[in-house]
């Protein structure tokens, strides 16, 4: 019986030992809203496509770009209460979120791309101010008489103290919106 006992003992450490040798992990994130209007969403520009906004150059001694601008547009399929919510609230979380804007992830590192809600005809945003860093949870509420199309500008920023470093400029931003 001992014997038995011990074979067995053996038998799952080096079971143990297969299982959990050289694993690896990592983190998987999950989104989702509960909302009483549903609408799809896609991101318009006439200077990018799909969810690409393409933001041009800046000379590294320039203080920021041109501007571009962009819409979060409600696309077929989407509830008939898009068209008429009188209350749009869009939510941004960016990883690199920093006092002037998002962190360039693009070899270029002294560049913030910075969103800032554009005010369009009958439709007020609040705040009107840059998404950035101890700005709360970064929350845009959008009021007037529908369609409300959120509207944002777009630019990057030169965070250096002087020349920003020549490269590319990249960085991402998620969003979820609620129409009320």
């Amino acid at each position: 019986m001992n014997k038995l006992a011990i074979t067995a003992l053996v038998v799952s450490v080096m079971a143990s030992g297969i299982v959990y040798a050289d694993q690896d992990g990592g983190i998987i994130m999950f989104s989702g809203s509960v909302s009483d209007i549903t609408c799809n969403i896609s991101p318009e520009s006439t200077d990018g496509e799909n969810n690409l906004i393409k933001l041009g150059n800046m000379k590294s001694d320039d203080p920021a770009s041109t501007p571009k601008t962009f819409k979060l547009v409600p696309t077929a399929g989407s509830d008939a209460g898009c068209a008429t919510a009188t209350t749009v609230t869009v939510s941004w979380q960016a990883s690199g979120l920093g006092p002037k804007g998002i962190r360039s992830t693009g070899t270029s590192k002294d560049v913030a791309v910075q969103i800032t809600p554009d005010v369009t005809e009958g439709i007020t945003a609040t705040p009107t101010t840059p998404i950035t860093e101890g700005q709360g949870n970064q929350d845009t509420v959008f009021t007037g008489t529908g369609p409300i199309t959120p509207s944002y500008s777009v630019k990057m920023v030169n965070i250096s103290n002087g020349k920003a470093e020549t490269g590319s400029v990249e960085a991402s931003a998620s969003y979820a919106i609620a129409y009320k």
